[in-house]
This record gives structure tokens, sequence and C-alpha cells, in this order.
């Protein structure tokens, strides 16, 4: 009898088996494939020439990061030292969420000192990620300190931004009041036409 059972339990129990390990196998394959699968893969360029050929460079440290939609972020600089372009002692700019995608994810980190090559978009946004790092001393070494310009560069507004901007403006009374003039002045000029409409036909 026991030997009955053990012959039908071996082969549930080895089939089991093979089916969880299909299924782990299937849901790391989700997981693996839900991040970009494609490499970074930065030109090999000689850093003289990566500094000649930017428009903006600098020296910084980054304060903070958040989110800029689905697949990016936005990293905050503090500028220790502009070396080309328009360098403002704060800057922001746009990075891929990812390494392998060339963003910054895994290579620096809040306060860590790092140089910068960033470059603007399309969408006349400043970007970078891998390839527009440069060793501090390297950088410095290439270039000379130019300076900075007092204050913030340009903010980035994040799709968050934007939206709680657009609802911070209805919220203002000056809003509420415009709008219910205008309905006002709307709903009498239609009140005398309609007045003087009557009037004609009466006449």
């Amino acid at each position: 009898m026991n030997r009955s059972v053990n012959n039908l339990v071996t082969p549930f129990m080895s089939g089991l088996l093979r089916l969880v390990a299909v299924v782990v196998l299937i849901a790391a394959g989700f997981v693996w494939n839900a991040r970009p699968a494609s490499a970074c893969s930065c030109a090999p360029t000689e850093p003289e020439d990566r500094l000649e050929n930017s428009t903006t460079a600098f020296v910084g440290s980054v304060t903070s990061r958040r989110e800029y939609g689905a697949t990016e972020y936005v990293y905050r600089l503090d500028v220790e030292t502009a070396v080309r372009g328009q360098v403002f002692e704060v800057m922001e700019l746009v990075s891929s969420r990812w390494g392998s995608t060339c963003g910054f994810e895994g290579s620096i980190i809040e306060g860590q000192r790092i140089g910068l090559l960033p470059y603007v978009g399309t969408d006349g946004i400043l970007h970078g990620g891998l390839c527009s790092i440069m060793p501090p001393e390297t950088l410095l070494a290439l270039g000379s300190p130019i300076q900075k310009i007092a204050g913030e560069g340009p903010s980035i507004l994040t799709p968050q931004d934007l939206a709680h901007s657009e609802s911070s403006f209805l919220d203002k009374p000056i809003v509420w009041i415009a709008s219910g003039i205008a309905g006002m002045s709307l709903a009498l000029g239609a009140a005398v036409v309609f007045s003087n409409r009557m009037r004609t036909r009466r006449s």
C-alpha cells in the first residue's frame, strides 16, 4: 500500500516542482523586461574633445532629485565651479531614471562632487547622464574657471508642477471674482438684447 502511494506521490511532486520552476522563470522574465533592455554606450572621445564640443560645463554636487514623468528625473545641483556656458549657482537638468539608458542611476549620490558636461535637448531643457560625467579634477585641469551667474538657473517644471500651478491659479479669489463679473456681464448683455427684440416686435 505504501509503495503504491509513494509511486503516485513522487511523479506528482516532480511535476509540481517543474510547474513552480516554470512560473518562477516566467515571473523573472517579466521583472527583467519591466526596465529598459538597452545598454548605455558612450562614444570613446578624448576629454579635451568632449570639453571642446560642449556648450555647458561645470563642477558641482547633487542636492535633490524629483520625478519627471514616468522615465526621467530632474536633478538639482549646487555649482562649485563654472567652466563653460551660462552656468548659474544652482542648476537643474533632466536625466533618465535608469543606467541602462544612460541615466545617473548608481553613478552619483547626493552630495557627491562631480564634473558635468550637459547639453540642451530638442525640448530646450538641459539634459545629462552617464556620458555627461567627467572627473572634477580632469575638467578643472582642461578648462579655466569662469564667473557663475548669481541665483538659480531656469527651473524645470514637471507634469506634477504644472498640474499644481493650474490648480493654484484656479483657487485664487481674483480668478473667481473675474469669472463672476464676466458671467454677469454676459447675462446682462443677453437680457438687453432680448428686451430690445421684444420692444421691436410690439412696435
